[in-house]
């Protein structure tokens, strides 16, 4: 094999195990983020069911919480815009409709 192909290789090779790397960490930052979002309107996010968690989180996801102003206000209408969506990410085997009664019961807890 010539030098010149190696480098290649390595040069590619690095260039993307440091593009996996970094976008694994900016995934990592989203969720953060959304994560303290979601803890501003439910402290106790952490203790909620699966289900529930699962659900906050597929329209965190749809509304990119990650990006929203960190306030009350602003969470929740980031929040019910995604519950309004047509396909919003959500759990296997929830629909949009179930989703979203569950979302109006979560919303009148807080």
């Amino acid at each position: 094999m010539k030098r010149s192909t190696l480098y290649w290789i390595v040069g590619i090779s690095v260039v993307g195990a440091a593009t996996i790397i970094g976008s694994r960490m900016l995934g990592e930052q989203a969720g953060s983020k959304s994560l303290a979002r979601l803890e501003l309107v439910w402290p106790s996010f952490d203790s909620m069911a699966k289900q529930d968690k699962g659900i906050l989180a597929g329209y965190a996801l749809t509304c990119q919480l990650d990006q929203v102003e960190l306030e009350k206000a602003a969470v929740i209408e980031c929040l019910s815009a995604a519950a309004n969506e047509p396909e919003p990410l959500l759990p296997k085997g929830i629909t949009a409709s179930q989703a979203k009664a569950k979302y109006e019961q979560l919303i009148h807890k807080y």
